[in-house]
């Protein structure tokens, strides 16, 4: 489960990220943008989980 959210989130930002004329460029530029959008999601994830674990009683 840690790992679903952002996965899930890596690749909605994957797909939104990435325009048409890089999708079929250098594969490079695919893992860079994946790499990216991955670690973005998980540090979404962790400030969300973060957040909602301050206002717990």
């Amino acid at each position: 489960m840690a790992w679903l959210l952002p996965g899930i989130f890596s690749l909605m930002l994957l797909a939104i990220s990435v325009p048409p004329e890089m999708q079929n460029g250098d594969p490079l530029h695919g893992v860079l943008i994946a790499g990216g959008a991955f670690i973005l999601a998980q540090a979404l994830i962790l400030w969300l989980t973060e957040r909602w674990a301050r206002t717990q009683p």
